[in-house]
């Protein structure tokens, strides 16, 4: 969560995984600061969502 929070967004959920998490931010640049604060991989949260049941298990 520190990678959100250097990177000045909002933890929205915590992820299914320590290592998952959603997060929001209103900059246009939210998504490079992530990168910047050690993101490995940035998505899309609403694309995300499709791949998973409310349990967290896929279709």
């Amino acid at each position: 969560m520190h990678v959100i929070a250097n990177a000045d967004g909002r933890l929205l959920s915590p992820g299914r995984w320590p290592w998952v998490a959603v997060a929001q931010s209103d900059d246009p640049e939210f998504v490079a600061r992530l990168y910047a604060a050690g993101a490995v991989f940035v998505g899309n949260a609403d694309a995300f969502s499709l791949c998973f049941t409310d349990q967290g298990t896929q279709i």
